[in-house]
């Protein structure tokens, strides 16, 4: 699939908003179907996570194109359930110093909706 292109400065978006399809939609290899749920309400938290900084950054560190696939998301960890998705939350949750959020902060914008 293709990744979001952008441009030559930053902080980047590095991704396109993500996107929950109804149950039994099928795409293109347009999209990458990043995961599967038997409810709503945990794909719009998904897709919460997704959108955070953290998220994006980490799959920044692996995608050196504007292609995208599976394998850029290796390093992005599966979140427990307990935890809300926001970059404050995951900053604290992972230990992330003021340092290391600056740096993240400069390569990656906020995501419409953010």
């Amino acid at each position: 699939g293709k990744g979001y292109n952008g441009g030559d400065n930053f902080p980047h978006q590095i991704m396109a908003e993500p996107i929950i399809s109804e149950p039994g939609s099928i795409c293109t290899e347009t999209y990458l179907i990043l995961e599967t749920f038997t409810n709503q309400k945990d794909a719009i938290k998904f897709a919460r996570y997704v959108k955070t900084r953290l998220f994006r950054f980490l799959v920044a560190l692996r995608k050196n194109t504007q292609n995208m696939s599976k394998s850029v998301f290796a390093f992005v960890p599966l979140l427990e359930k307990s935890i809300e998705p926001t970059d404050d939350n995951l900053y604290k949750y992972f230990g992330i110093t003021s340092e290391e959020i600056s740096f993240i902060e400069s390569i990656v914008r906020e995501m419409p909706g953010d």
